[in-house]
């Protein structure tokens, strides 16, 4: 299912489980909405210009799902106190 409209977006959010795949405006955009966020590290420093915004002060510290050599997948769970 592809959405356009962000609002549209919401709506499902709240009846079904959505994964959000970047860029950086969509991440900030949707952010507020996110109680989960499931983030791949790179163990490398690509250059780049473009991140995905602040999110710490309101998830709980991740809980690795997976790692090898060249990367780490943790989920992030959103802070009762930040809700």
């Amino acid at each position: 299912l592809r959405m356009s409209d962000l609002q549209d977006v919401v709506r499902f959010g709240a009846e079904a489980e959505i994964f959000v795949i970047g860029g950086e405006l969509i991440y900030r955009a949707l952010l507020p909405w996110c109680d989960e966020i499931i983030m791949t590290h790179v163990k490398d420093s690509p250059q780049g210009d473009t991140f995905f915004p602040p999110f710490e002060e309101e998830f709980d510290s991740g809980v690795a799902l997976r790692e090898n050599s060249q990367i780490k997948i943790v989920c992030y769970y959103c802070s009762e106190s930040s809700r």
